[in-house]
């Protein structure tokens, strides 16, 4: 046999060689992240139910419904025009006492600080009137943006019953003015638009209820 044909031969069976051990070590990967990602999605599921459990305490429960689900993903013309249209409503569960009566609506948004995507936790009465806030996500600064995640920050939101916030670095004189983090104003920002998001979408659900 000539030795190009060994050389051949040698080269066809170590691709294979490769080819097999690619083709083992994606099906491991595959049923790694198979049995990892229920387990990942369970927990983030349980630490956001906690966070909205802690947000409206009185309810028992947080449940999804097929309605709430349609309007979720028609966000974006819901939004349209506004002016809160660079949020994204991530999901709208009903918080719901022992007998399952509707006390509010919950709700994940995602919006854009300095840093990168910031997420909030938002919960409303079923009167549309704010229950409160937490933030789920934050990635912004040390000592800046993370003081978004502060209760000192948080809870200029508790039970107000407004149209809309704005921001101010005065001093807030009424319900509806949130008080900016120093030095995190484009954070503040991110934060008061995901709520502003969250009520007009609160009040699109309660008119269409």
């Amino acid at each position: 046999m000539k030795k190009h044909d060994m050389d051949v031969k040698k080269i066809i069976r170590g691709a294979l060689v490769l080819l097999v051990i690619c083709l083992v070590s994606g099906f491991l990967l595959g049923a790694a992240y198979g049995v990892t990602n229920p387990i990942i999605e369970a927990r983030e599921l349980a630490e956001k139910v906690a966070t909205y459990q802690a947000i409206f305490p009185e309810a028992a429960d947080f449940r999804e419904d097929d309605q709430l689900n349609e309007y979720v993903a028609n966000y974006e013309e819901i939004l349209a025009g506004s002016g809160f249209e660079a949020a994204t409503i991530n999901e709208c569960l009903y918080a719901v006492d022992a007998s399952g009566n509707i006390l509010g609506y919950c709700m994940s948004i995602t919006t854009t600080g300095s840093q990168d995507a910031l997420t909030t936790g938002v919960c409303y009465g079923a009167d549309g009137v704010l229950v409160g806030i937490s933030v789920l996500k934050n990635s912004e600064t040390v000592g800046l943006g993370q003081r978004a995640s502060e209760e000192s920050f948080t809870s200029q939101f508790s039970n107000k019953d407004v149209d809309r916030f704005t921001v101010t670095k005065r001093g807030a004189s009424s319900d509806a003015e949130i008080e900016a983090i120093s030095g995190a104003t484009i954070t503040t920002n991110a934060v008061v638009l995901a709520v502003n998001a969250g009520m007009y979408f609160a009040d699109y659900i309660i008119a269409n209820s």
